[in-house]
């Protein structure tokens, strides 16, 4: 399965909502995950980010939380501005994309996407 990887800081999960909504307006065919990565400085507990996102994202929407910071880390991503990454359907990471989900990259994204998604 083609997979798209939004990875951002746990402060600014709110900001992957529109991207994963104009993405799915325009390409079918993907899945989509969310990956929450908290900053070590302060340092907070897994159960506490857990408890604010329950607040904040709607139980429909998948989060994982990355309080290891492995994502950000193996990849290296600054994670101040959402970080896109795409996965193709042997799992390898084939595009990287990084900003707001505004155009010209809300088409960009698109168009890569149409192009791992074809049968």
């Amino acid at each position: 399965e083609v997979v798209v990887v939004m990875v951002v800081t746990a402060s600014r999960l709110r900001s992957l909502r529109g991207w994963q909504r104009a993405l799915m307006d325009r390409v079918d065919g993907a899945h989509y995950v969310l990956i929450a990565d908290v900053p070590p400085d302060p340092p907070v507990t897994w159960e506490r980010v857990a408890e604010k996102l329950v607040r904040r994202v709607p139980d429909e929407v998948p989060v994982l939380i990355d309080v290891e910071r492995r994502w950000a880390t193996e990849l290296e991503l600054d994670t101040e501005r959402p970080s896109l990454l795409l996965f193709d359907r042997q799992g390898r990471l084939v595009e990287r994309f990084r900003g707001r989900d505004g155009e010209p990259l809300v088409t960009e994204v698109s168009r890569s996407l149409e192009r791992l998604t074809r049968p």
